[in-house]
């Protein structure tokens, strides 16, 4: 009962600091609590339960703030299986890279959001906003991923 009602909370918690974050001081920043969320769940969730979360996760994001017409579930999605695929495949289980994911997700993201916005038709503010905004996710990362170990944990067999 723990997980669910941690996943609502945070949930509505990160769509409260995406909607307030145009009046915050780092406005060229943008935090994504729920890409974190989705990169955790990549590590720790199985397939069978984690995609269809994620893929809810994406669809709240994309619902809440500018509508990409299906990308960012789908973005969301891709990135949860591949970090799926990685962790079974290159047995990268430590914190430290698991944050290293965390900016080689978030950069490649962004890379394709601000590919999209330039083709579009809109400016794009330049590859180091891309850097600038992975290592801030990367930061984040080793901040709220040990307090997602401790919310999102099997509770122990007593």
């Amino acid at each position: 009962m723990r997980r669910p009602l941690f996943i609502a909370g945070y949930v509505f918690f990160a769509l409260l600091v995406s909607t307030l974050s145009p009046y915050l001081p780092l406005r060229p920043y943008r935090f994504e609590l729920i890409a974190l969320l989705v990169f955790y769940l990549g590590f720790s969730m199985p397939v069978s339960w984690g995609g269809p979360l994620v893929f809810w996760l994406g669809l709240i994001q994309e619902s809440i703030g500018t509508s990409l017409h299906g990308l960012l579930a789908t973005s969301y999605l891709a990135s949860y299986l591949l970090l799926r695929l990685a962790k079974k495949n290159l047995f990268l289980e430590g914190f430290i890279f698991k944050v290293l994911w965390v900016f080689i997700f978030t950069f490649g993201q962004k890379a394709v959001e601000h590919f999209l916005l330039l083709h579009a038709g809109f400016g794009t503010p330049g590859i180091w906003i891309v850097l600038i905004q992975g290592a801030l996710q990367s930061g984040l990362a080793l901040l709220l991923f040990p307090l997602f170990d401790i919310c999102l944990r099997e509770p122990e067999d007593a």
